[in-house]
């Protein structure tokens, strides 16, 4: 992450949100976020 950018992370009752600044998770990996052991380098 490059200096100066934010991450905020909010928890209630059954849920954990993180958002940052990022450019997001590139379309062909979308599919594989939550999967057990999927990498992407």
């Amino acid at each position: 992450m490059p200096v100066g950018e934010k991450v905020t992370v909010r928890i209630a009752p059954g849920v954990i949100a993180i958002e940052d600044q990022g450019p997001g998770v590139p379309p062909e990996l979308r599919s594989r976020t939550f999967a057990p052991f999927a990498r992407g380098r």
